[in-house]
């Protein structure tokens, strides 16, 4: 998988139509520099043994004014090998600001508010936010088949075979967290253990902590265990993150019934008069992108968004706003040799057919065809390259790998368009 740092906004893989609502969504896994590799990196969450009797993972959300009942979760976890559970569980704890979760052990008391069993522990299912449906492309040497393919966890809340019923919340903040119970018939560890995926946006960037919490026993016995203060030096932010702090959140989503939903935002990149290839890109490559949401007509970041392109002329893209933040939001897009385009939302709407129709040909990259951009597309007419890629030619606006008459013509068509702040 190619990963491209961009200030630039490109977005692709577009959102997954939910009957629900969306009251939180904290976005796909990443990968975080782990012991200095690159790596997909779980936080364990289970029955560990020993002085881990309990390593659970505290991951903060919010509930908006109105309140929402929980029908459905979806987790992204793996299991190490030999440590098959019986069952997925999960615990909900009452939050203030992002302080550790306390330690009642008891439902409804001062710090748990529900707790009950998600499912049955199982091999996952292929991601639909992904591309590709075998995982294989995306996945890649960093994680091979065998260990990570079966990521993604789909839980509805029925209320049969042992499994939680619908989980009604008032208006409030939380903590979340999933965890394995029970030895399953491939244990070989006398552990029951999965490794909630890390590195997602989370919701808001308010939200995400400098550190996280890890319960190394719990409950709180005698003043030893409860949630610790979690933050090693050797979990270490990829330069791709926006906020460095995604290092410490797990990926999940919430769905079901509430008055402040998330807005679902999805339409088509299109990149006009263009022929060649983006950069690193083929039809059977996917990456990743880093689109800020910015504060409307400011440069104050709400939040980072991180969807897969798959296809170099136009794409799909899609996104969750963000719930736990009423600023209305622009998502900007500049790339290459194309004009910024700037889109608005308010973060409580759906948005479809939001499409970003780009305008091709600012090759001094100012914002502006002019006759600066005529001057540079003089200067290199007639040159070659590989086209579409870093080692462009000068003056190949459409990425053919020449520098030509057609370029050119699609200066002329654009000159004197201006893009958008």
């Amino acid at each position: 998988m190619r990963k491209l740092l961009l200030l630039a906004l490109v977005a692709s893989g577009a959102a997954v139509a939910q009957a629900e609502d969306v009251i939180w969504d904290n976005g796909l896994p990443k990968t975080t520099i782990f012991n200095g590799a690159e790596s997909w990196l779980g936080y364990s969450s289970g029955n560990l043994g020993g002085t881990l009797t309990q390593r659970w993972w505290a991951e903060p959300f919010t509930v908006r004014a109105g309140g929402a009942t929980i029908t459905r979760v979806t987790a992204n976890w793996f299991t190490p090998v030999g440590s098959d559970a019986v069952d997925v569980n999960f615990i909900i704890w009452k939050r203030t600001a992002l302080n550790a979760p306390g330690n009642d052990p008891v439902v409804g008391g001062a710090d748990i508010f529900a707790m009950g069993k998600l499912g049955d522990w199982s091999l996952g299912t292929h991601d639909p936010r992904l591309p590709h449906p075998d995982d294989t492309t995306w996945w890649g040497v960093l994680a091979p088949d065998s260990f990570l393919r079966f990521m993604y966890h789909d839980y509805p809340l029925t209320g049969t075979g042992g499994v939680s019923g619908p989980i009604t919340l008032p208006a409030g903040d939380y903590y979340f967290t999933v965890y394995a119970d029970g030895l399953g018939t491939g244990n070989v560890t006398g552990q029951s253990n999965i490794a909630w995926l890390s590195g997602s946006s989370g919701d808001n960037a308010a939200l995400n902590p400098d550190n996280s919490w890890r319960a190394t026993s719990w409950p709180l016995s005698m003043g030893v265990g409860g949630f610790q203060f979690y933050a090693p030096s050797n979990v270490v932010a990829t330069p791709f993150m926006g906020d460095p702090r995604e290092r410490w959140n797990v990926a999940f989503q919430l769905f079901g019934v509430t008055a402040r939903k998330a807005g679902q935002v999805s339409g088509t990149v299109n990149w006009n008069s263009f022929v060649g290839v983006a950069p690193g890109l083929t039809d059977d490559m996917s990456f990743q992108w880093r689109i800020p949401l910015l504060e409307t007509g400011t440069t104050n970041v709400i939040s980072f968004r991180y969807p897969y392109i798959i296809n170099s002329q136009s794409f799909s893209y899609g996104w969750s706003s963000p719930v736990a933040d009423d600023r209305s939001y622009d998502a900007k897009i500049s790339f290459r040799y194309w004009l910024r385009r700037t889109l608005n939302y308010n973060p409580a709407n759906n948005y479809t057919g939001a499409d970003f129709n780009m305008v091709n040909g600012d090759l001094v990259v100012d914002n502006d065809i002019n006759s600066d951009d005529f001057d540079a597309l003089v200067a290199g007419f007639g040159s070659s390259g590989a086209g579409g890629t870093s080692t462009d030619p000068a003056g190949d606006i459409d990425g053919s790998g020449n520098t030509d008459s057609d370029d050119f013509d699609i200066l002329v068509a654009n000159f004197g368009t201006v893009g958008d702040n």
